[in-house]
């Protein structure tokens, strides 16, 4: 199975669609988290170009229009199952699907900014209890998740830092960092030029011999499609 997340960056403009739309087709993956997702036009028009490449199993998060949510396209069916984000501020950063056949529960996410630090440290709380809820489970957290430790980041360090600390002392395992060591790498790059990695794709415990591979493509983020790169895991499942 390949995951892909993928921060699009305000929606992607209607300009930005085609392009988004075909690199998503080019990675074949299975399941697609994109982040900064807005409905309205532009997101009808990307919902339909990935069904037209074989995505039939689409979900949004419920944002108003020019509000950054979430969306996420499958070619596997999932269901929806009632959100473990109880919260009202924020709750369009959060969406969970469910892949009954493959017994996989994944959470998409989209952590506030430093400049909502206590939006950022109460979001940090839910994902947290999810992960000590699911940490016995066939789980997945992706997404972008505004955050990293010191050796992803250029720089300032991170707001948060010890949340995402947290999430690996339960045992859930970063993907990335399990399949490329003590190597530096950046999704997103601030305008001072600083890199940070902080697109993620972290597995519960149950599923790190399953991690076959974790990729960053940068063609995306260099060509301008998007200010982030893609992140892609492949899981043997």
């Amino acid at each position: 199975m390949k995951i892909l997340t993928w921060n699009i960056n305000k929606g992607g403009s209607l300009q930005r669609i085609n392009s988004i739309a075909q690199q998503i087709n080019k990675h074949s993956a299975d399941i697609v988290l994109l982040t900064e997702y807005w409905s309205g036009e532009k997101g009808e028009e990307l919902q339909k170009q990935l069904r037209d490449y074989g995505y039939e199993y689409v979900v949004a998060s419920n944002g108003e229009a020019k509000q950054n949510h979430l969306l996420f396209a499958s070619r596997y069916p999932f269901e929806v199952p009632p959100s473990s984000y109880l919260r009202e501020k924020n709750k369009e950063r959060w969406l969970e699907i469910k892949l009954t056949q493959q017994d996989l529960h994944i959470l998409g996410i989209h952590i506030p900014t430093s400049q909502d630090k206590q939006g950022k440290q109460d979001f940090w709380i839910e994902v947290n209890d999810f992960a000590r809820k699911n940490v016995n489970n066939k789980a997945v957290i992706l997404g972008d998740y505004n955050t990293g430790l010191l050796e992803d980041a250029q720089g300032v360090p991170f707001y948060g830092m010890e949340s995402m600390r947290n999430l690996l002392d339960l045992g859930w395992i970063d993907s990335w960092r399990y399949t490329h060591g003590n190597f530096s790498g950046y999704s997103w790059y601030s305008t001072k030029g600083n890199g940070f990695r902080i697109d993620h794709v972290f597995v519960s415990p149950i599923l790190h011999e399953v991690i076959l591979e974790s990729y960053f493509s940068h063609r995306e983020r260099m060509s301008k499609i998007s200010d982030h790169s893609v992140l892609i895991v492949e899981l043997a499942i």
